[in-house]
């Protein structure tokens, strides 16, 4: 298997749901905010860009 941080965000989200990390449900929630990625404040591919193994977002108002 190629290193997790290699992995896309929605591998990574599967991988953990297969290892039981995750579960079913809180799997789908993350896939689903990832394909809502357009309608967040850091778009995902920024995100996975500036933190190694990202699987989500969480956006936090200043």
């Amino acid at each position: 298997m190629a290193a997790f941080r290699e992995l896309s965000v929605e591998q990574r989200i599967k991988t953990l749901e297969s290892e039981g990390a995750l579960s079913c449900d809180c799997a789908q929630l993350l896939l689903e905010q990832l394909a809502q990625s357009s309608e967040a404040n850091i778009p995902a591919s920024v995100a996975n860009s500036m933190v190694e193994n990202q699987i989500g977002r969480f956006s936090l108002p200043v």
